[in-house]
C-alpha cells in the first residue's frame, strides 16, 4: 500500500564528532542483526550491543561512545544531555511499510481498494509533514541545548564501506536491489 524511506539516521558522540571516521566503541540497538555490526564494523567502528533503555546509561558511564538515531528519538530520549555531538551523516534509513494481505484485497471490491488506497495515500502525506515538523523542532532544541551539529562528508563513510557493499553485491538477491537503490538520485 505504501512504502516511505524515513528520515535517516545520524550518529551522536561524546567527546567528538563524525566529521571524519574515527575508531570507537558505537552503541547498536539491535542485537542479532549481522548486518547492523557489519556496517558499524565496515565504517571503523567497533559495534556493541545495547538496548535503548540501557544505552542512556551507558553513554552517561562511558561504556560506549556514542550511538545512532533520527532527531525527535535523539531529542525525546535526551541523549544530548550525554551527547553534545550530532553528526548528520545519513548513514542508514529505516523504511515505512504499510501492507496488506493479497487475499483481504482481492477479497476488496474495487471502490474499498480505492478508498483504502486513497487513505493510505494521505496517511503517507500527512506522515511525511508530521516527520518533518517533528525532526525540524527537535533539531533545533537539541541547537538551543548546545549541541554541535556536523555535516560530514559522506565520501569518507561510502569509501570505508565499499569492501563491504562489494561483499554484499556477491549476493545474487542483494545485487540488483543494491544497484537499484545505488541509482536512487
Amino acid at each position: 500500500m505504501l512504502f516511505r524511506c524515513r528520515q535517516p539516521q545520524f550518529l551522536h558522540q561524546r567527546q567528538t564528532h563524525f566529521e571524519t571516521i574515527r575508531p570507537g566503541r558505537l552503541e547498536n540497538t539491535y542485537p542479532g542483526k549481522p548486518h547492523f555490526y557489519e556496517n558499524g564494523s565496515g565504517a571503523g567502528r567497533l559495534p556493541y550491543p545495547y538496548f535503548l533503555g540501557e544505552l542512556y546509561s551507558a553513554l552517561q558511564q562511558g561504556v560506549v561512545d556514542g550511538a545512532e538515531n533520527n532527531p525527535p528519538s535523539f531529542y525525546l530520549s535526551r541523549h544530548y544531555e550525554v551527547c553534545k555531538y550530532y553528526s548528520l551523516d545519513e548513514h542508514t534509513s529505516v523504511p515505512d511499510v504499510l501492507l496488506i494481505s493479497t487475499k483481504i484485497w482481492t477479497d476488496l471490491d474495487p471502490d474499498q481498494q480505492t478508498i483504502l488506497q486513497e487513505a493510505a495515500d494521505k496517511a503517507l502525506q500527512l506522515q511525511k509533514e508530521l516527520w518533518k515538523k517533528s525532526s525540524n523542532n527537535a533539531l533545533k532544541q537539541v541547537q538551543q541545548a548546545g549541541i554541535e551539529i556536523f555535516y560530514p562528508v559522506k565520501t569518507a563513510f561510502t569509501d570505508q564501506v565499499a569492501p563491504l557493499m562489494e561483499e554484499y553485491k556477491k549476493d545474487p538477491r542483494l545485487a540488483g536491489l543494491i544497484q537499484r537503490i545505488q541509482t536512487i538520485e
